[in-house]
């Protein structure tokens, strides 16, 4: 397993080659940006023979795979080549700025975990909400508790007495602070209501690292990041998120079992669930027949088995959420996002003052969408 997940990043490395730029020098008319009208899909998409995607995370993790994956599909669609670059920091805040930056042709899109997006207004990154995106959602994925293969603890309820017994004591890695990556294990803390550290490091890829090189003690991560590591037993998995227990075929072609919370603690699969999406984006000023050649591309790749396959081989699940419904789900996850940062104090501007409602009063209903371009129909 661990030999196939290499050669599949070392292929879809190998294809991140510098080529031709993208040409966004000519802004598009009016008439032609998102407006629903009809537009027909440009048949030379992309125009400069090339799809470009800026990763706002390191490389190696589930954002970066899923990325490159989808690119590649995609360019293999379409007849061209695709270039994924990594730009992480600040959430995917970095990266986004630099796809506005280079142009808006349509032909670079943004890649990350898509409800990051939803911080970066509160936490005074940019100015950039979902509503400045049209955003396509390739997938999702259940969360893993795991600690490093040596470990003591043996079940998650060893792993929560002793964190409830020494408060602080235990530290947890994320993705960034702010990340989905973080959120996720306050939201596994607070529904224990146990008390660790949190460090942030580049990817989850590297927080897992620096579990296995005891740097920290444990991760609540998502599945994708860390489903090798299980199986080779570098890590140990406690718990799981998901509709039911994880059976993984280890390296040794042993079974182990990891048991699901969701029984016991639904809120956190319910809180987790608005807030990991994968996926790609492109500004939502980019030309409506750039767009729907874009999204039909990257249609034709989720839908592919080939995308089923490879997201059932790193632990993931495919999604293919786009248009009206990806506004939405962000929508929500807005609320829920913005509500769990303020309650760490790590928003710089408050919900109210962006407009945001709580979690427990949002409704699609009740969002202002006065100034939102919609999605263009074909």
């Amino acid at each position: 397993m661990k030999k196939k997940l290499l050669s599949l990043l070392m292929a879809a490395m190998m294809m991140t080659a510098i080529l031709a730029g993208c040409g966004g020098d000519t802004a598009p008319a009016d008439d032609s940006v998102g407006d629903g009208s009809g537009a027909v899909a440009n048949p030379d998409y992309p125009n400069n023979g090339t799809i470009n995607c800026v990763v706002g995370w390191s490389a190696g993790g589930t954002t970066d795979l899923v990325a490159r994956k989808v690119a590649a599909l995609m360019s293999q669609e379409l007849g061209c080549n695709n270039n994924c670059t990594n730009v992480n920091g600040a959430s995917g805040s970095i990266a986004a700025t630099q796809v506005t930056a280079e142009g808006t042709d349509g032909e670079t899109a943004w890649g990350g975990m898509i409800s990051a997006i939803n911080t970066w207004r509160a936490m005074g990154y940019n100015d950039m909400s979902w509503k400045d995106w049209y955003t396509f959602i390739s997938c999702q994925t259940d969360f893993v508790l795991v600690v490093a293969g040596s470990s003591d603890f043996e079940t998650y309820q060893d792993f929560v007495d002793y964190a409830a017994a020494n408060p602080g004591k235990l530290s947890s890695g994320n993705p960034g602070l702010g990340s989905v990556g973080h959120l996720a294990a306050v939201t596994f803390c607070n529904a224990f209501g146990i008390e660790t550290n949190h460090v942030p490091y580049s990817g989850g890829r590297a927080a897992a690292i620096g579990v296995m090189g005891g740097e920290i003690d444990y991760l609540f991560i998502a599945y994708g990041d860390v489903y090798d590591l299980i199986e080779s037993g570098d890590l140990k998995p406690l718990a799981c998120t998901g509709e039911s227990d994880k059976i993984v075929t280890m390296a040794d072609d042993t079974e182990i079992t990891i048991p699901t919370l969701d029984g016991e603690k639904p809120e956190i699969a319910e809180t987790t669930n608005k807030l990991a999406m994968w996926g790609v984006a492109l500004p939502r000023t980019a030309p409506a027949e750039q767009v729907l050649a874009f999204q039909q591309a990257w249609q034709d790749a989720v839908d592919s088995e080939e995308f089923k396959a490879y997201c059932e081989e790193i632990g993931i699940k495919p999604a293919a959420i786009t248009g009206d419904e990806a506004d939405k789900l962000l929508s929500e996850g807005e609320a829920v996002y913005v509500e769990l940062l303020e309650s760490l104090d790590m928003t710089t501007v408050s919900a109210a003052d962006l407009g945001i409602a709580s979690s427990a009063e949002y409704s699609w209903d009740n969002v202002d969408t006065s100034d939102l371009i919609p999605w263009p129909a074909a």
